[in-house]
């Protein structure tokens, strides 16, 4: 649990001038301590004790207390809160900067605004400052979101006798922030999202390319498709002509163009109004025909943009393209890899892989508090469990049927009526997931997840399962049904943390 302190108490130990005494401090109460051991001192400290003591002649004693040094949301997000202090109306943010950043005041405004924003999630009044110590220079980023030199004077009227003491941000719900523009088109339409410091870096990397031809690569829930449509709703902003593509089912991209302010459509039909825009933007790029993208990169007067991921495929087919390989090396073309996933945590990433395959390395164990596993001998059984959760709003995931031509057949029938089929949940993202594993699906001796299906079936089975889990931005329940290998297997994954620990 992080911990607070008073202003008078760090400058007490800070002025001791023993590094000893420092350390102790940094480890009750820097939260950096908390997350990775750490208490080395550096220039940061010295900045604290500058700032705090250019404020405590205009605190009272009551206002000295409850600060909160160095918290670091690293789950999802990744931001650094110098100092926080919360009462039960407001919350007071101040950063402490040695020196102005690369960019300047530019630099401060956007870190302001984005501490803001995820502050606002407890909603209420947030007071944002900016120290630069080597000028003791104070900045105050104000209602309008306009960075104002101010002092201290005014910081100290912000500041209330009373407070809380706990850190509130700990106790957040970061998947409010995190959005897809497919999902949350709304959330979107308000910039009612949150780009990580990799996003932007990648962001403005991609901006200042002089080429036309740009790829955007990163794997699920790295938030390509987020990023792609914030550089489009840019680029539309400034006056140009954007159209989306989707390569993908897309049957709301009417309602998507109305809200987003910029043309979406499904990739199928983009001869029809290709012609009409300055830039084309293609998402979920790795499931396009090579006959699409050759008659697409003929516009070479147009900038075109592509978010991909070879592991999101379906088919056989699109497994094989592997479309964008043969540009790695050509010059009209600049690639960008994104490689933090924001959208699952780390425990649920872990989980992933190792379902996928049960030895997987460079993954640690953990408990899986968001993981559910249950067993089913009987089908309708699990339906009944399955409609029990649907209730507690989780959303069931399904291969997708395959009906044949010749007979009409059902291929991989599905267990619910009402499931969202794979090919349906391309781009999107849920809170809550259910997805069933049945009796065709087994672990070869390598620890590989497989499927024994012996009718013909066109679509990929075990990455069908790969892709149902990486919509998942919350809670995963896996339904097992008449598969006990497969049962016991994952129950070891879930377990594998205690079990080591037992021995």
């Amino acid at each position: 649990m992080h911990k607070s302190f008073n202003v008078d108490y760090y400058k007490s130990i800070y002025e001791t001038d023993n590094e000893d005494v420092l350390r102790s401090f940094i480890k009750v109460c820097d939260h950096k301590y908390i997350r990775k051991r750490d208490d080395k001192i550096n220039h940061e400290y010295q900045d604290l004790y500058n700032f705090l003591e250019l404020l405590s002649t205009k605190l009272t004693s009551e206002e000295k207390n409850g600060y909160f040094l160095g918290y670091r949301i690293d789950n999802k997000i990744d931001e650094e809160f110098d100092l926080l202090r919360f009462s039960e109306k407001a919350i007071l943010n101040v950063e402490l900067k040695t020196t102005y950043p690369k960019n300047g005041l530019e630099d401060i405004t956007d870190q302001l605004k984005r501490h803001k924003f995820i502050l606002s999630i407890l909603k209420k009044k947030v007071y944002s400052f900016m120290y630069v110590a080597s000028e003791q220079v104070l900045y105050n980023l104000n209602e309008d979101n306009v960075l104002v030199e101010t002092d201290f004077d005014t910081l100290a009227e912000m500041i209330e006798a009373e407070f809380i003491n706990i850190n509130e941000l700990e106790g957040i719900d970061v998947n409010k922030f995190i959005v897809s523009p497919y999902s949350n088109p709304e959330s979107f339409s308000q910039h009612s999202y949150y780009l990580s410091q990799h996003q932007r870096d990648m962001k403005l990397k991609i901006m200042q390319s002089k080429k036309q031809r740009i790829c955007i690569e990163g794997e699920a829930g790295t938030g390509k498709s987020l990023l792609l449509y914030d550089i489009a709703k840019e680029l539309s902003d400034k006056g140009s002509k954007v159209l989306m593509l989707f390569c993908g089912n897309l049957n709301n991209h009417e309602y998507l163009t109305e809200v987003f302010g910029f043309t979406v459509k499904p990739i199928k039909s983009y001869q029809l109004y290709i012609e009409d825009f300055d830039i084309v933007m293609i998402d979920e790029a790795q499931r396009i025909y090579k006959e699409q993208l050759d008659s697409i990169l003929e516009y070479k007067e147009k900038d075109i943009y592509f978010a991909f991921d070879h592991r999101q495929v379906l088919s056989i087919e699109e497994k094989a393209r592997k479309i964008f390989q043969k540009y790695k090396d050509n010059p009209e073309f600049d690639f960008y890899k994104l490689k933090n996933k924001i959208r699952t945590n780390h425990e649920t990433i872990a989980f992933i892989e190792k379902v996928l395959k049960t030895n997987v390395k460079h993954h640690e164990d953990y408990d899986y508090n968001n993981i559910d596993i249950s067993y089913f001998n009987d089908k309708e059984l699990a339906k009944d469990y399955i409609l029990s959760l649907e209730k507690k709003e989780y959303v069931c995931i399904e291969l997708t049927e395959y009906v044949t031509k010749s007979s009409g057949k059902v291929k991989r029938k599905n267990v619910r009526n009402n499931s969202l089929k794979i090919h349906d949940v391309i781009g999107r993202e849920y809170e809550k997931i259910t997805i069933i594993i049945d009796k065709y699906f087994y672990y070869d001796e390598d620890g590989y997840l497989r499927s024994n299906y012996s009718e013909y079936y066109p679509y990929l089975e075990v990455e069908g399962i790969y892709q149902a889990l990486t919509r998942s931005k919350g809670k995963v329940t896996l339904v097992i049904i008449k598969n006990p290998e497969v049962f016991i297997k994952i129950q070891e994954i879930l377990t594998r943390k205690i079990d080591k620990e037992s021995k």
